[in-house]
């Protein structure tokens, strides 16, 4: 850890799931949880959705559960898994993961479309954020804890799933 890292206990200093030694970094400079402008997660949801075409705001299931998994709710365990793994912070992930997911590339594959097939783009859109959960599972050292972070984001998700998809 260099002298500018803050200490993982230090205000603004967290875990990060960028590698198997623990990293620290800092919300003021990293937080891709909260929107601009202090909207909040709903507020720019809904503002996306009402610029979005019609065909792009059917997956209404898929928006309803990246709206929840990226709220400021679940945000102390959530933000590891908002952006890509950098070869910075894990240079062998790439060599480990063989298909990396993050909700930010989730995000954007559903901001452009992506899942708007119908029962075929829900399932893809479930596939893929179950393989953010699997990847850290599989990179990740059960114990640690961004292992911790995943599985009760995933707990999070499975409930949501379970609930908008019975009804």
């Amino acid at each position: 850890m260099s002298m500018s890292t803050p200490p993982l206990d230090a205000p603004g200093g967290e875990l990060s799931r960028r590698g198997h030694a623990a990293t620290v970094i800092d919300h003021a400079q990293h937080d891709t949880t909260r929107p601009p402008g202090g909207q909040t997660p709903a507020a720019v949801v809904a503002e996306r959705l009402a610029s979005l075409p019609p065909d792009a705001r059917a997956c209404g299931f898929c928006f309803t559960v990246m709206t929840e998994l990226t709220s400021a709710r679940h945000r102390d365990y959530a933000f590891p898994f908002m952006a890509p793994v950098g070869h910075d912070v894990a240079p062998d992930y790439a060599l480990l993961i063989a298909h990396p997911m993050d909700l930010g590339t989730i995000q954007h594959k559903l901001e452009q479309g992506d899942y708007n097939d119908g029962r075929d783009g829900r399932a893809r859109f479930i596939s893929h954020v179950t393989l953010v959960f699997d990847n850290c599972y599989a990179y990740g050292t059960e114990g640690t804890p961004i292992v911790m972070m995943a599985k009760k984001l995933q707990r999070v998700f499975d409930d949501l799933k379970g609930r908008l998809l019975l009804h």
